[in-house]
């Protein structure tokens, strides 16, 4: 699928399960799953149920499954296997550690497991993993070769599945489920590993979490044992993905004639990890992820080549020694240095690669690295592509004047909006759940609030130490300094803030008041009705906030504008409903910018066809005038003044005189986004740059970037730059 307005890539997957599971059910489980968020892992977003079919919304991975890959007999080598391995325990461990019991995955296998174009890999499909309740019951998918004993019954999972009562016959299968029930079904279901296709779902009936859970240890159902899955399910599950990784071949349905991989297919070591982690019995294996991880992290100083090879090193130093004794040390050093001349050109490039990136911090790490720490006749020169490499990342010969790249801050999502402090000092980034706020100078992390679900939570700097956001407990201020929460009032989405910072607005998305607060202590001032409308949002509002709608204060918080998402846009008076001026009470446009400027209310609005850009005299409650245009208009306005952009052209209007100050002139391109600082204008534009203008309009720099700009602000000496489908952010 794709996101009309952002234009962003989503999954939308057709649920096995119908709305006979109960939606507050469904609802639960996804919104366990939205609050998920790991390098490794999809971000879900949200489900929407149309004609009977549930669709959970999720990013879009790009990339292909593993089980492609092995269909085409394309075996990987044992370095790349260990090192995804290493990503799927990450994943594992940071989805079995959630609270309040762990998520298991379920049905680990190549088919779910997406290999990105960077050579990552991103462990898809949750529709199937659900979280432990309090006895650890969950239901689960399975498929032939991947899926642990357990999951066919504790008769296969004891051992005797192994050939120890080889008399006794497999049980025939008593139910099969065609869909998968939200709620632990009542009867235990049993099947035999032969009888299943490539990708059956089955249903099991389980108890128990933790690794003291015994597979054998369950309560009686019809005269069987009811199982326990626990997170050892999903390690015999990865075993044998990575089993089938490294031999080209599926493992055999019961897990005690699964074939050994032979030291042609991998080493010992590793071989000795994934029998361990296939073990036929859940206390034989490994208790947890973390322990697993913590086996291959051991690799190198285990694995018997590593350890010849080390014995050989020892010998090669012992006969080098030898021949350095013997008049052998010119060519020795020779080769050395010219290893090390080698090694530093490419980190050179490597540092020169992530500056043009905006990762500052990375490339001066990455050009010390360029040069040797000591000096010794080992040693070579230092390069003078090592000596550019780190005077560039240090700006040591950099005489522009004008932003420079400082450093790139990573996030654990993408972010849903950039907010500075009024000095630059200080900038917010919001994203799924959470606000963190950084130092500017130092990029430190200075807090990390939790915010509401919704993308549309707003977050505003009251001041460098202060700032006012919508957080999971209700609208509240933070002060930075003094690291405490000092007030908090209710529950609400949309902000706004007084021009003189004394009063504040929150609403709700889908409320039907705004309520008015004092600033400094909390105290409520007072509420309005909005009239029985809806603020603008979409169905779906915890995906990304494109930013199209009006909710803003006049200087001394007695006035409201707001936009509606029925195209309705009002001024809501705080002392007297009758004095309240509509422009629209509906209309088709379907974004809005608008701010006040003294007693000026300038709002622009959007439709398929049609911008406008208009102008409210509040006081005498008239239209002072307007522009209308096919290209879009974007507004700022505060009480700086009023600021207005138009295709390629960006000016300072003034309410008074509606005379225009050119600001910015992009040549051939179109503006797309832009913030205006003191001395400085920064804008976006549609062939993704982002460029800054001087005091006389002069274009002073342009960088072109992968990805367009949705964010572009500026304050003081700093300047932010943030996409919202990446998890990181260019500090300037």
């Amino acid at each position: 699928g794709r996101h009309l307005r952002l234009e962003k890539p989503v999954v939308l997957k057709a649920d096995k399960r119908t709305l006979a599971a109960r939606p507050e059910a469904l609802r639960r489980e996804v919104d366990m799953l939205k609050g998920l968020s790991h390098t490794y892992i999809p971000q879900v977003y949200d489900f929407v149920e149309q004609n009977g079919v549930v669709y959970t919304v999720m990013d879009y991975i790009e990339g292909e499954s593993m089980d492609k890959l092995l269909a085409r007999g394309e075996l990987p080598s044992q370095p790349e296997v260990i090192r995804w391995a290493g990503q799927l325990l990450k994943a594992l461990i940071y989805l079995h550690g959630q609270p309040p019991h762990g998520i298991l995955h379920g049905d680990i296998k190549p088919a779910n497991i997406m290999l990105r174009p960077n050579g990552d890999i991103c462990l898809i499909d949750y529709n199937i993993a659900l979280a432990l309740g309090e006895d650890g019951a969950v239901q689960v998918g399975g498929s032939r070769g991947y899926a642990s004993p357990e999951h066919y019954g504790s008769e296969f999972a004891d051992g005797r599945m192994a050939g120890q009562a080889a008399t006794e016959s497999i049980p025939e299968t008593e139910l099969v489920e065609e869909t998968v029930q939200m709620e632990p079904a009542e009867d235990t279901v049993w099947m035999d590993p032969d009888s299943l296709s490539d990708d059956t779902e089955l249903m099991v009936r389980t108890s128990g979490t933790g690794s003291n859970a015994s597979s054998s240890g369950g309560q009686s159902t019809g005269g069987r044992k009811m199982v326990k899955l626990d997170v050892r399910s999903d390690i015999y599950s990865l075993g044998a993905t990575l089993y089938h990784l490294l031999s080209g071949r599926r493992p055999a349905p019961s897990a005690a004639e699964v074939e050994p991989l032979s030291a042609d297919e991998c080493s010992p070591a590793v071989a000795r990890i994934i029998k361990k982690a296939m073990a036929p019995d859940p206390a034989m294996r490994y208790q947890s992820a973390e322990e697993m991880f913590s086996a291959f992290c051991q690799l190198y100083r285990q694995d018997r080549r590593s350890i010849r090879h080390r014995r050989r090193e020892l010998a090669a130093a012992c006969t080098l020694t030898l021949l350095f004794l013997a008049g052998g040390a010119g060519a020795f050093t020779g080769l050395k240095q010219m290893e090390q001349r080698q090694n530093a050109l490419a980190l050179a490039e490597y540092s020169a690669n992530q500056l043009e990136e905006g990762d500052i911090s990375g490339a001066v790490r990455t050009a010390l690295k360029a040069i040797p720490k000591t000096r010794s006749i080992f040693q070579a020169p230092v390069t003078a592509q090592a000596r550019k490499a780190l005077t560039d990342a240090l700006g040591v010969y950099n005489l522009t004047d004008g932003f420079q790249a400082l450093d790139t801050v990573e996030l654990p999502s993408a972010p849903f909006s950039l907010e500075f402090s009024p000095s630059g000092s200080r900038f917010a980034a919001v994203y799924a759940g959470e606000v963190s706020v950084f130092d500017s100078g130092s990029r430190t992390k200075l807090a990390a609030l939790p915010i509401g679900v919704s993308a549309f939570s707003d977050c505003l700097f009251i001041s460098d130490s202060r700032i006012l956001y919508a957080g999971a407990d209700g609208v509240s201020v933070y002060d930075l300094d003094e690291k405490r929460t000092v007030w908090t009032g209710a529950a609400a989405t949309k902000l706004a803030l007084s021009g003189d910072g004394t009063v504040a607005a929150a609403a709700d998305l889908r409320g039907g008041q705004a309520v008015f607060y004092r600033v400094s202590d909390g105290e409520k001032l007072g509420e309005r009705s909005l009239n029985g409308k809806s603020l603008s949002a979409p169905v779906n509002d915890i995906f990304a906030d494109p930013g199209n709608s009006v909710f803003a204060l006049n200087e001394d918080g007695s006035l409201l504008a707001v936009s509606f998402s029925d195209g309705g846009l009002m001024i809501f008076d705080m002392d007297s409903p009758d004095d309240d001026l509509i422009m629209y009470d509906q209309s088709g446009y379907t974004r809005f910018d608008g701010g006040f400027c003294g007693r000026y209310f300038a709002f622009a609005a959007d439709k398929s066809d049609q911008s406008l850009f208009g102008l409210i005299d509040t006081v005498d409650a008239v239209y002072a005038g307007g522009l209308e245009s096919r290209d879009n208009f974007y507004l700022e306005a505060d009480k700086r003044g009023i600021f207005l952009s138009n295709g390629n052209l960006l000016v300072s209007f003034s309410p008074d005189t509606l005379e225009e100050t050119e600001l910015a002139f992009t040549e051939g391109v179109s503006i797309t986004g832009f913030s205006v600082g003191e001395d400085y204008v920064m804008v976006s534009a549609d062939d993704n740059s982002f460029r800054f203008f001087n005091s006389a309009a002069g274009q002073m720099s342009s960088v072109v970037c992968e990805d367009p700009c949705d964010f572009v602000k500026i304050s003081g000496d700093f300047a932010l730059v943030g996409n919202r489908s990446q998890p990181s952010i260019r500090l300037l």
